[in-house]
């Protein structure tokens, strides 16, 4: 606490008077300590899977996708990107451990012909997301 350093007099009572009161000032500020998370993503493509895809048995991709999420958990990647996202790279890392392809799934399916422009962005992202998770 390099700014209770600064403080002349009791710091340890200046400590414990600043923490007591960190989250009632964020309160006040209206500032929101929220992190979401990707498991109701991940339930929303399965759903998705099930219903617009071919693979036989999507229920198969859950054990991997779990495993996936909780190693995503130990890394910034929840907090650096968006929970559909980490979702995503999550269920196309059990499909590939099943040597499913689910390629065709995301172009056509999920981005369809509008959606192309953005693939460049989200292919980037699983990728990132993919290689954060296996370092971890």
């Amino acid at each position: 606490m390099q700014f209770v350093a600064n403080i002349k007099g009791d710091r340890e009572k200046a400590t414990d008077i600043i923490l007591n009161n960190e989250l009632l000032l964020m309160e006040q500020l209206n500032f929101h300590l929220t992190i979401h998370n990707p498991y109701r993503p991940v339930e929303g493509l399965l759903i998705d899977i099930k219903t617009r895809c071919t693979l036989n048995d999507p229920e198969r991709l859950r054990p991997g996708t779990e495993h996936f999420l909780e190693r995503a958990f130990l890394t910034d990647a929840v907090l650096i990107y968006a929970p559909s996202q980490v979702a995503l790279a999550a269920i196309l890392h059990a499909a590939s451990k099943l040597q499913e392809n689910l390629d065709s799934y995301v172009t056509d399916t999920l981005f369809g012909v509008e959606g192309r422009g953005k693939l460049d962005e989200l292919i980037e992202a699983v990728r990132s997301i993919r290689s954060m998770v296996k370092m971890a």
